[in-house]
């Protein structure tokens, strides 16, 4: 080999591995390239997901604002009770130190029981009747066992002859009696004033379109046993229980029950016998917050009276600025006139809470507050409406909110019925809604419903019994949705809650039909679900 020729091969060996070397370089290159552009794209989706998430925190803060102020000032009111009632105990402790040795001397004793306190003794058993109590207190001290005077103007219709027969017929009553003397004396509860008028709260009656004072009648029949039922397991054994903490269909028939008593003292619609129909918690918030449907839409309601129930209560905000009668802002006595009340305690008799309510010296029933004005100043919920229609189910225009009165303290005050107009009603788009769902929903009678006051359980459907609990049918009345969340149209939104509404949707065959179907409330791009939210009516 000649020397060109090797130099021309070291050359060529020399031009190879330097094209290999550049195209290693290239291939490190693309690599490198490759790399940063999947680094910039991760980078992409952490800030899209960072901003998702602050955008999510931020709803998520507006959202629960509202629950947060009231939880704080629930808070801040138990931590004020909570140092009234230390308050109070300890003047208790004081007071019976100073009573020890008081069973030997009758006048004390009258001066406690005229204070309301409870008097027991070691050496009597506590469930002694009070006869042979009056006894065993003669024999021990020589003189009878005092007794303290109750007044019962207001709390007994005015032409009530006197005679202790009449005034027991009325005083010794419990709120499960159904005598007439028992629906017109718990009609109202005793801690509030029987309404004369309709000048109390005149805004809030304006929002509901109250129509009457809202008293009880003085003529009231026999409350009929049955129609609605009252289970043998009941809870709400006294219209100011509160709910169970799990709510369940049947709690329906327990405060049907309780309004249905309501709207018998006031004699209203008293020949109706109201089918319950209890709308779960996602139904009882979204309903109300619907788009109205057009005034072509042809409404029928299933039955003459409908009893609505919402599993999750229409909220009603207190005023705490509302009303000027001054005992409204001395809530801790009227908690002491109601009581305790739990699941191992019956109802107390009138004159039991009479005793506690009079012991404060409020002997005087047109000195207390009414419902409404303790609605204005308190809060409350909207437990269910009462709905009626004619013969052919157009519904009318008369109704009945089902309302529950609570105390600052967060205890039911009582329940009672608001007899109203729909169409003067401030909250009329509310309740013309809740009227949609009831006509355009799918409906079906539970298969075993609780027992009745006969003990017998009414197994199966009965298309014949007006107490018939119906539930609405959530996967008939809701169709599956036709698109995944925020793709309709290719259209990328961000997320949010898509509120419940009616859509006018094509059935049958070849779709030539139409029919109202209820959309439920959808997460839209990881929005919140919003299910289970309280439905606030506002002035």
């Amino acid at each position: 080999m000649t020397r060109g020729k090797r130099a021309r091969a070291r050359q060529g060996r020399a031009e190879r591995a330097l094209r290999e070397e550049i195209a290693w370089l290239r291939e490190e290159i693309d690599l490198e390239t490759r790399r940063a552009a999947q680094a910039r794209a991760a980078a992409e989706q952490v800030a899209e997901a960072r901003e998702q998430l602050a955008q999510e925190r931020r709803l998520t803060a507006r959202r629960l604002a509202p629950y947060a102020a009231e939880a704080r000032r629930r808070a801040e009111g138990a931590i004020r009770t909570r140092e009234q009632l230390k308050a109070v105990a300890r003047k208790v402790r004081a007071v019976d130190e100073e009573l020890t040795g008081a069973v030997g001397d009758s006048d004390s004793i009258s001066e406690i029981q005229q204070a309301g306190v409870p008097v027991s003794f070691p050496g009597l058993h506590s469930s002694a009747s009070d006869r042979y109590r009056q006894v065993w207190l003669n024999k021990r001290i020589g003189t009878p066992m005092p007794q303290r005077q109750l007044s019962l103007r207001g709390w007994i219709p005015d032409d009530v002859e006197e005679n202790p027969d009449e005034f027991a017929g009325y005083a010794y009553t419990y709120p499960v009696d159904v005598t007439p003397q028992a629906c017109w004396a718990w009609a109202i509860p005793p801690w509030m004033r029987i309404p004369t008028d309709e000048s109390d709260a005149p805004e809030l009656r304006t929002q509901f379109g109250a129509i009457g004072a809202g008293a009880p009648q003085r003529t009231i029949p026999d409350f009929p046993i049955g129609v609605p039922a009252l289970r043998r397991d009941m809870l709400m054994m006294a219209p100011w229980r509160h709910l169970p903490l799990i709510s369940h269909p049947g709690d329906a028939l327990d405060l049907g029950y309780w309004y249905r008593r309501s709207t018998w003292a006031q004699d209203w619609h008293r020949d109706a016998e109201p089918v319950p129909m209890w709308l779960p918690a996602e139904h009882s918030s979204s309903f109300p917050a619907a788009r109205a449907l057009p005034d072509e839409v042809d409404l029928r309601l299933p039955f003459p009276a409908v009893f609505a129930v919402l599993s999750t209560p229409w909220r009603i905000d207190p005023h705490p600025d509302a009303g000027t009668h001054p005992l409204l802002s001395q809530h801790p006595l009227f908690m002491h006139a109601r009581g305790r009340l739990g699941d191992d305690l019956m109802p107390p008799t009138l004159e039991e809470v009479l005793g506690r309510l009079q012991a404060t010296g409020l002997t005087d029933r047109g000195d207390l507050p009414s419902p409404l004005e303790f609605l204005d100043r308190y809060g409350g919920y909207v437990e269910g409406v009462l709905l009626t229609a004619d013969e052919h189910g157009v519904p009318g225009d008369d109704i009945a909110w089902c309302v529950v009165i609570y105390h600052p303290m967060g205890m039911p005050l009582g329940r009672i019925t608001i007899p109203a107009s729909r169409r003067h009603a401030t909250w009329r788009q509310q309740v013309d809604n809740l009227i949609a769902g009831i006509a355009l929903s799918c409906w079906h009678e539970t298969t075993t419903l609780p027992a009745r006051l006969t003990g017998k359980p009414r197994i199966g459907a009965a298309t014949t019994d007006p107490g018939a609990l119906h539930v609405i049918d959530i996967d008939a009345t809701s169709p599956h949705r036709a698109h995944p969340d925020g793709e309709e149209n290719g259209a990328a939104v961000r997320p949010h809650l898509r509120r419940g509404h009616w859509r006018h949707q094509r059935i049958g065959h070849e779709r030539r039909e139409r029919r109202w179907t209820w959309v439920r409330a959808t997460a839209v791009h990881g929005g919140s679900a919003g299910r289970g939210q309280v439905y606030i009516l506002r002035a």
